[in-house]
């Protein structure tokens, strides 16, 4: 049974940021490299979010013409699923987009004057092979490589060549985004790491002001040592 190309806008997952009652339709993502509710597809992005488009005809027309990049490369695909620090740009604008989440949790996309050459990446699953380590990304990617890591780190890498650029650990005195729950688009240190049991995932500790805050630790997201190393505004 084949995957239907569109749903209703009333339907699209609470992260979509679209107007609900602007229409009936909407497009549905495909399977990728982000879970349908983290995600936008393409069509979308472009159309409702990037307003470089009216319609629909004319943004299959620019997808399908390789004028949009996603991570360096040229998608086509215009329910390809578009997600959290995937690096969207189109060359012919010269403009580049990081996407983020705002404070409700809601999938935005930001106009960057960065490099559009290289993203973060959070390490989902560590896997020992006979050619090295195999690093399993949040976007699904997968990269293989000598460094001793950890989960939960982040890896700032090279698109579209996925080489290695720096690492954030996840550990005290890190900084870190919050990319889900009630403090999701704040930006803070982490004071504090709570293992993990067999009934409670691991949790982050950190400051909102003068007060102490703990989230599971799929809510963290590192990126950057001492600072932000990419802008999150």
């Amino acid at each position: 049974m084949t995957q239907r190309k569109q749903m209703k806008r009333l339907a699209a997952p609470k992260g979509m940021k679209i107007l609900r009652k602007a229409g009936i339709w909407t497009v549905r993502t495909h399977a990728g490299p982000h879970t349908a509710k983290n995600a936008v597809p393409l069509l979308v992005l472009v159309r409702d979010y990037l307003k470089l488009t009216d319609t629909a005809r004319e943004t299959r027309k620019i997808i399908k013409a390789e004028q949009v990049l996603v991570d360096g490369r040229p998608i086509t695909d215009v329910q390809f699923s578009v997600g959290f620090m995937d690096i969207v740009t189109i060359p012919a604008s010269k403009k580049s987009y990081r996407i983020l989440f705002d404070e409700k949790g809601r999938i935005v996309a930001n106009e960057t004057s960065e490099k559009s050459n290289f993203k973060l990446c959070r390490i989902e699953k560590i896997m020992q092979t006979k050619h090295g380590v195999q690093l399993t990304m949040h976007d699904g990617r997968n990269i293989i490589t000598k460094e001793k890591l950890g989960t939960g780190d982040v890896l700032k890498i090279e698109v579209p060549t996925q080489k290695i650029l720096e690492h954030y650990p996840l550990k005290e005195g890190s900084v870190a985004y919050i990319i889900a729950g009630k403090h999701a688009g704040e930006t803070v240190k982490i004071s504090g790491i709570i293992p993990g049991t067999i009934t409670r995932r691991k949790q982050i500790q950190f400051k909102i002001g003068e007060r102490d805050v703990t989230t599971p630790h799929d809510y963290v997201f590192v990126v950057g040592k001492d600072k932000p190393a990419i802008s999150l505004k």
